[in-house]
């Protein structure tokens, strides 16, 4: 009688280990199938990024992006869209699918296009974003507005808030072929375009309190920020400097 008890233990003891066993088992399986989705969703971004030299990137759609110094973008496409992400600035030439929208995300915005060519500046330590659209249609929002942007336009978002103008196209995305030209430009816009060129300048101190009549023509060709704000500084008659990412303007 007593062996007959002893048995009895013994094997519900043993369905016990088996039925831990299987739990272990498919926990195990659960946890390295969430391990080898989310490996999956992190891979599926492709990186690229740039530190003191322009590079550019042909992606699987046959879309370019250009960017320029210190910049960073990361990419994936599906079949429904064709997605980017961007940390500084970047030309985007982007090549036509009706089926699959482009979008770059941006700090809190984005882009969204099927196929046109345009210039987006994203950098946090300046607080805005800039878009400009050498050609087609471009479509850029954030919570409260949406604008449509067509070639030689231009929006800024600082401060919550979307203004659009027109720009001077030839300097679109300058930077990518190293030339940088104005024509009969104040020292409000010459400096407006430095900014999308030299992406060291974060921020800009304007303490100039005289009248911006003085208008310039000149280009400017792979040229040091150094020697750019030189020959500025003779144009424009004011003291210009720059020192720890702030350009600094006074009379």
């Amino acid at each position: 009688f007593g062996s007959t008890k002893k048995g009895a233990k013994g094997v519900a003891f043993s369905k016990i280990l088996r039925f831990a066993a299987v739990v272990i088992a498919l926990f195990s399986i659960g946890v390295t199938a969430f391990l080898f989705r989310s490996q999956i969703v992190e891979s599926s971004w492709q990186q690229l990024a740039t530190n003191l030299y322009v590079d550019s990137v042909r992606l699987d759609d046959q879309s370019v992006i250009v960017m320029n110094k210190a910049s960073r973008i990361k990419y994936r496409f599906n079949d429904g869209q064709r997605l980017v992400r961007l940390d500084g600035m970047a030309f985007f030439k982007v090549a036509k699918d009706s089926h699959r929208p482009f979008v770059v995300k941006l700090n809190h915005s984005e882009v969204k296009v099927l196929g046109t060519s345009f210039f987006i500046e994203n950098l946090k330590e300046r607080d805005r974003v800039v878009v400009e659209v050498a050609e087609g249609r471009v479509e850029f929002s954030n919570k409260h507005q949406k604008v449509i942007l067509l070639k030689g336009q231009k929006a800024v978002l600082e401060n919550g808030m979307i203004n659009h103008f027109d720009c001077e196209a030839q300097n679109i995305a300058s930077w990518e072929k190293g030339r940088l030209s104005f024509q009969a430009a104040n020292l409000s816009q010459v400096v407006d375009q430095l900014m999308t060129y030299y992406p060291e300048i974060l921020k800009v101190n304007q303490l100039s309190l005289a009248q911006d009549t003085v208008k310039v023509t000149t280009v400017f060709d792979n040229q040091p920020l150094t020697d750019v704000l030189d020959e500025l500084k003779i144009h424009f008659g004011k003291n210009i400097q720059f020192s720890d990412g702030e350009l600094t303007i006074s009379d």
